[in-house]
């Protein structure tokens, strides 16, 4: 997201880069979903730890209205999944999404302990900014059919119905299209 690592040979024309890029998605409200979890697909060594959410600081810094999605919360990672939730608190346009995640049927628990956790505006706040998100076709990789999926979500007493509506529905709209 800030292109300062020392591998990159061309920081400079990068930087001018993103920062173009950042910066018409922040005039023009355009969200940015970004893959943020330490898991996925890793093609070279040398790229490990670059989705980490720090990487976001700078960015965030620079450009504090851009509308983001850090993406499927960290997963299993609980400093990132914290440093995420420090964002949003701090930031009043960055969203994560709970994509992937709910291959687990105690995810949702998990993640209820872990917003259960936070003080009562703290938790107000993470819960209007999480997305639900499938990841469909990676999914399947983890699970045995995407009705499964809908169907540990749907099934889940870690939410309320309301609370489901806002990270199926109010939430994502919100990110979206700045909807109130």
């Amino acid at each position: 997201p800030w292109p300062t690592e020392t591998w990159e040979k061309n920081a400079t024309i990068e930087m001018e880069k993103v920062c173009e890029l950042y910066d018409f998605c922040q005039t023009n409200k355009i969200p940015i979903t970004s893959h943020c979890s330490d898991g996925g697909f890793l093609v070279d060594k040398k790229y490990e730890g670059l989705a980490h959410p720090h990487k976001w600081t700078t960015v965030l810094e620079k450009f504090p209205n851009l509308r983001i999605n850090l993406a499927h919360f960290g997963a299993d990672n609980k400093e990132w999944r914290k440093a995420i939730a420090q964002l949003i608190l701090k930031y009043d346009n960055v969203y994560t999404d709970i994509s992937y995640r709910g291959v687990d049927k105690g995810y949702y628990v998990s993640l209820w302990e872990f917003l259960d956790d936070q003080a009562p505006d703290e938790r107000t706040k993470l819960m209007s900014r999480i997305i639900f998100g499938s990841d469909f076709m990676i999914n399947l990789m983890a699970i045995e059919s995407y009705g499964t999926y809908m169907k540990y979500f749907d099934e889940t007493t870690a939410f309320t119905i309301t609370e489901k509506d806002m990270l199926c529905s109010k939430n994502p709209e919100r990110f979206l299209f700045i909807a109130a």
